[in-house]
C-alpha cells in the first residue's frame, strides 16, 4: 500500500512463447490446436482458412502490403 492506504500494482514480465512462428506452421500447434475440432475455437476458421495461414506463416507472416518495402529490424 502506498502512503494514502492504496494498493499499488506490482507488475511482473512474463515470458511468454509465440504460438506462431514466421516460416514454421508446421511446428505452430499451440495456435491450430485452439482450433481443431472439440477446442477452445471451434469452427470460428474454416479449413482453407487455417491453410490460408499456415501458408501465410510458412511465407513470413510479412504485415505489410508493398512486396518491395522490406521492414527493418
Amino acid at each position: 500500500l502506498d502512503n494514502m492506504g492504496n494498493p499499488v500494482p506490482v507488475t511482473e514480465t512474463v515470458p511468454v512463447s509465440a504460438p506462431i512462428r514466421a516460416g514454421q506452421a508446421r511446428n505452430s500447434d499451440a495456435f491450430f490446436d485452439t482450433f481443431a475440432q472439440g477446442a477452445v475455437h471451434d469452427s470460428w476458421l474454416s479449413v482453407e482458412e487455417l491453410r490460408l495461414l499456415a501458408e501465410w506463416a510458412d511465407l513470413g507472416a510479412q504485415l505489410y502490403n508493398d512486396p518491395f518495402r522490406v521492414p527493418e529490424n
